[in-house]
């Protein structure tokens, strides 16, 4: 799970928080808890966050950053989308 500030005009992406993939353990409880580590200026300049699709890491986003969009990387969103292709594609072939 990544966090990041996502640019204004003329500005890079700034990091707010490293990469999270090994918060431990992976709980709601636990993202939410680093979530709230950033200062309310910095919570209030995050305008994405990029994660897998862990859902415990979703709520604790939109809890602690309801104004942030949740982003999904192309490997996670290709991966689940693959597998709903072959349940249906064994669906239909069963049938």
């Amino acid at each position: 799970m990544v966090f990041c500030q996502c640019k204004r005009r003329g500005q890079k992406d700034i990091p707010a928080l490293p990469n999270c993939s090994n918060i431990s353990p992976r709980t709601e409880e636990a993202a939410t808890s680093l979530l709230n580590t950033l200062t309310d200026k910095q919570r209030q300049t995050v305008n994405a966050v990029a994660m897998d699709m862990w859902p415990a890491f979703m709520n604790a986003v939109r809890l602690v950053l309801p104004q942030a969009d949740v982003v999904h990387d192309k490997y996670h969103v290709a991966t689940y989308l693959g597998k709903a292709v072959d349940l249906v594609r064994r669906m239909v072939t069963t049938h």
